[in-house]
């Protein structure tokens, strides 16, 4: 084989020029696969990952992560992943979860008593049913002048909180109105009051420019990572746009076509091509497309900065004209897409909206799906109308009104706990009458089963608040046998399952965290949108091992960007064209082995 007389390598008998096109093309491809996968928030994140990383091991994570069930959706509280993400600590869960429920069903065995929540609906006939029966009592107390009632104290207790029950009719009235005009959410209990006063001030707040982009996609917060995307896509066509109007005259009317033909004038072999007529009238022409105030400096350019300046004209007009006519954003932008000059800052800023609307409304998602989807004639209509018949009411007072009235009938309760001493008496006296009615407490069959079960839930109990490693872990979450599981269930799975995931470890650190799950889901999007530049790029590589005559599949193995590297240096250098061949042909089909 013969060698170069320069270098010493190996001279490789191709055709040097069609190899060269070969490895430009491969580069472009790997380079628009390359910037496709730095745009993944999580690649950001954990940097160490793409350092030494070969097309194959990138390949793999974005088919771990497209395969993968979607934990953004199903952790929604991921506060607790960075602790579970210790094997130790999930251990001491699942022995926690189990006595949980091993004392919830001793409970239940013991016990079928349930309670009810307060309603504005049903308070009125629960607390007036309960002042009926103590004036009653109040009635028979007096006629036998019985000393350990208070008659009076009882019955300013009793005007108190018929107040206050009027106040929570008149805010039920108020709902009651604002739905049959509005079609507004019902509301049924003081929480959902709460909420809606919260909902109402988010109504009034509404920006302007946001009201026209409530729309689907853009509030979906799925669908954030694609609107930046499409506002970052468009933004250097607009840069370049600027360029180009910053130097030409770009409201005349100049056909992209006569461009291409002064670019073909100036790039005319021969030395003596700028002598010709045609060459000369070309550059008068280029000259009156130039603003006025830059024509002298115009004298003075080259036809390579002529071309350049003509190119940079040219690739605007068919990105800008591409852009407008593509039909997904068309559609996702519908109906106020206008190409890049599209609102795109207004979009973002609705997308943005919509998730603190969302964190606000958290507890009433019925509410915030009005706020997005009514009309501009509703919200102006509730608002209005909030203005009017509900300036006397705000969540600060349902709340204060609802905890008057739970303190109310929590001091009617003890004060009829209390009566429960006289009972006897009070009958007695009463020739019988039954003036009041006390429910049966919840009898038990044996006591020797009760004490039985209660010694085990006590042991269950101890064991739980000893384990001091699943305290610390869950910290404020942790209510003994009262802890709400749900969610710690939902981040355990989540933790186990990207702990004993084969992906590099900087990755599970980063998926490790708070924002873990979300991350997750974010970049498990983006993975359908990488793939067909991951499948150009493969493309293009076998391409260039078979004009090589490589071994099939090597390049895939090496890490990436040391090809890359390598293959820009070649284009840079075409005279080491040789010694890439020779580095390519060394190469085994799995990088490291032999």
């Amino acid at each position: 084989m013969e060698r170069d007389l320069t270098t010493g390598q190996p001279r490789h008998e191709l055709d040097t020029e069609s190899l060269l096109r070969t490895i430009r093309f491969t580069s472009i491809a790997l380079q628009q696969f390359w910037v496709e996968v730095q745009s993944f928030p999580l690649f950001l994140t954990a940097t160490d990952v793409l350092k030494n990383s070969s097309i194959h091991d990138i390949e793999e994570i974005l088919h771990w992560l497209q395969g993968s069930p979607s934990w953004g959706d199903q952790v929604p509280d991921a506060k607790f992943v960075p602790a579970l993400g210790q094997a130790a600590t999930r251990k001491h869960l699942l022995e926690f979860f189990r006595d949980v429920k091993n004392v919830r069903t001793i409970c239940k065995e013991l016990s079928t008593k349930l309670s009810e929540p307060l309603k504005l609906e049903s308070v009125h006939s629960q607390i007036i049913e309960m002042i009926h029966r103590l004036e009653e009592s109040l009635s028979i107390a007096d006629k036998y002048s019985i000393k350990e009632i208070n008659s009076i104290d009882l019955k300013q207790k009793i005007q108190g909180i018929e107040k206050d029950l009027r106040e929570t009719q008149q805010i039920r009235n108020f709902f009651i109105q604002l739905s049959s005009i509005s079609g507004t959410p019902s509301v049924q209990d003081a929480s959902e009051a709460k909420e809606a006063f919260k909902a109402i001030q988010c109504m009034n707040q509404i920006p302007e420019n946001v009201i026209i982009w409530r729309k689907k996609q853009i509030l979906d917060p799925a669908q954030k990572i694609r609107l930046e995307a499409w506002r970052d896509r468009a933004k250097p066509i607009i840069e370049l746009r600027k360029k180009i109007e910053d130097r030409f005259q770009v409201d005349s009317e100049v056909d992209v076509d006569r461009l291409y033909k002064l670019i073909a004038v100036f790039k005319a072999p021969g030395i003596f091509s700028s002598f010709k007529a045609e060459y000369k009238i070309a550059v008068e022409e280029y000259r009156k497309l130039i603003k006025p105030e830059l024509s002298k400096k115009a004298r003075k350019e080259t036809p390579l900065e002529m071309i350049e300046h003509l190119t940079n004209w040219i690739n605007y007009r068919e990105q800008s004209e591409t852009f407008s006519k593509n039909s997904d954003a068309q559609l996702f932008f519908s109906p106020h897409f206008k190409g890049i000059d599209t609102d795109f800052s207004s979009a973002c800023e609705a997308s943005q909206w919509a998730a603190r609307i969302r964190s606000e409304l958290f507890n009433s998602p019925e509410w915030a799906s009005y706020i997005f989807e009514a009309s501009s004639e509703k919200l102006a209509l509730v608002t209005s109308f909030g203005r009017k018949e509900g300036d006397l009411y705000d969540a600060a007072r349902v709340e204060e009104l609802v905890d008057q009235i739970s303190a109310q009938k929590d001091k009617l309760t003890k004060i009829a706990e209390s009566y429960q001493l006289r009972i006897k008496d009070l009958k007695r006296l009463a020739d019988n009458i039954q003036f009041i009615h006390i429910p049966e407490r919840t009898r038990f069959s044996g006591l020797q089963e009760i004490l039985d079960r209660s010694e085990e839930i006590g042991f269950l109990t101890y064991r739980m608040d000893s384990n001091q490693v699943l305290k610390a872990g869950i910290k404020e979450a942790y209510h003994g046998a009262n802890t709400d599981l749900a969610p710690l269930e939902k981040a355990y799975f989540y933790a186990q399952y990207i702990d004993t995931a084969l992906i590099p470890p900087a990755l599970k650190a980063a998926l490790l965290t708070v924002q873990g799950p979300q991350r997750f889901s974010d970049n498990r999007k983006m993975v359908a949108q990488c793939l067909p530049a991951l499948s150009h790029a493969k493309e293009h590589l076998a391409r260039l091992e078979i004009a090589i005559a490589a071994r099939q599949d090597s390049f895939i193995f090496i890490g990436f960007r040391e090809f890359l590297d390598k293959i820009n240096y070649t284009l840079k250098n075409p005279g080491l064209v040789n010694d890439f061949i020779t580095f390519c042909r060394g190469l085994p089909k799995r990088h490291g082995t032999a």
